[in-house]
């Protein structure tokens, strides 16, 4: 499972690097994103992602993982923070115009898809999430259920 997240996480370099400038001191994804949005999403019962290692104080990326008709199904989300609402927009916008995303409004927040990597990408305030439900192949993914997912996270943020 970690060959597949990899490719996620360096999906677009130049997104992270400016939406992550402001991250909270402390913030632990799991907390929001939970194994019962993961079941939600997948269809299924979801068992969070074990990571080695010493617990860290800030945690930007959450992922769960079950099985649903017998396919292993992932579920990830992961948190970029803009210093300011504005600049987490600016940097979503830039990033959907270069994947040639396809927009989407879940909401009354902006969002696209992302059909390469087969992720939705969404922004609020200075939140920008990447969510990432389904398959573990890109090219296998639906957006409808990375925007179920999307709905229960929103009311969080």
């Amino acid at each position: 499972m970690k060959r597949m997240l990899l490719p996620m996480l360096l999906a677009c370099p130049l997104a992270c690097s400016v939406a992550q400038a402001q991250v909270p001191k402390e913030f632990n994804a799991c907390a929001i994103f939970t194994a019962d949005d993961a079941a939600k999403a997948i269809g299924a019962p979801a068992e969070q992602e074990v990571v080695k290692g010493k617990p860290q104080k800030v945690v930007t990326s959450c992922s769960y993982s079950g099985t649903f008709e017998g396919k292993q199904q992932l579920a990830n989300v992961q948190f970029r923070f803009g210093r300011t609402p504005a600049e987490a927009v600016a940097s979503f916008k830039e990033s959907r115009l270069e994947v040639r995303g396809k927009p989407v409004i879940i909401n009354g927040s902006d969002a696209y898809w992302h059909s390469k990597m087969g992720q939705l990408h969404l922004v609020k305030g200075g939140t920008w999430l990447v969510i990432t439900v389904g398959s573990f192949k890109e090219n296998e993914r639906q957006p409808e259920q990375a925007r179920k997912l999307a709905e229960l996270l929103l009311p969080k943020i």
